[in-house]
């Protein structure tokens, strides 16, 4: 049996919805960050799209920050960017406002392994050929090669925020059309229809559009000879 199937390494989820969710960490390197290409991926705009990268080596674990924009916390404290730091048993793990706490279990039983198992474990381990293997030396080479193989800048793809849209969609409005603000127009004064069969009285003319004179049109040529003849 190989040092991989006795020691089950854990990543358990602190805060969230997944609260007590538990991802299984196997060999290799894990992605975190919002990239749906990720291996666990952490949907928030806190998050860079590929924020850290968790390595599993035959006998340790460690994250790796991959310059994200927010930064990777161990036990509370913000780790250097681009540099190693081996995860530890009950080791908090912080990745934007996402909690986790690293555990090491025995594969068969289940159960948390203690700090004097911790250690005779790392002891047991350095006796076998594999892990003399990964000295430290090969496993930050290991994480220089998974970080070069990534050539990841979370300057360029950390930034692009999605726009925020309303759900609801509403048609343009017509360029011809009114505001809100302007007030409608009156409408026209309703005017009774016409019955033909009804006579209709004749339509006086005001006083002021009469012509000034004598109605009668003799008497008014008399006047007016006698103003041009001067009589």
């Amino acid at each position: 049996m190989s040092f991989l199937d006795v020691f089950d390494y854990q990543l358990v989820y602190r805060n969230g919805d997944q609260r007590g969710e538990v991802i299984h960490i196997e060999e290799g390197k894990t992605l975190l960050g919002r990239s749906s290409k990720c291996q666990i991926h952490l949907p928030t705009p806190d998050i860079s799209r590929q924020h850290c990268v968790l390595v599993r080596t035959k006998t340790q674990l460690f994250v790796y920050d991959l310059e994200s924009r927010n930064g990777t916390k161990v036990n509370r404290q913000a780790i250097e960017r681009k540099k190693a730091v081996e995860l530890r048993h009950r080791d908090k793990l912080q990745v934007g406002r996402w909690k986790f706490r690293f555990l090491i279990k025995d594969a068969l039983s289940g159960e948390s392994i203690r700090a004097e198992n911790n250690t005779a474990k790392n002891d047991t381990a350095k006796n076998t050929d594999i892990v003399q293997s990964q000295s430290p030396k090969n496993v930050l080479n290991e994480l220089d090669a998974i970080a070069e193989a990534l050539d990841i800048s979370s300057d360029e793809i950390t930034d692009n925020k999605s726009a925020v849209r309303d759900p609801k969609t509403s048609a343009p409005k017509p360029t011809g059309s009114k505001s809100k603000t302007d007030k409608p127009d009156d409408p026209e004064p309703k005017r009774p229809p016409i019955d033909p069969k009804i006579k209709r009285a004749p339509i006086g003319l005001p006083d002021s559009a009469r012509l000034q004179g004598p109605s009668d049109p003799r008497t008014a040529a008399d006047q007016t000879l006698r103003k041009l003849f001067g009589g």
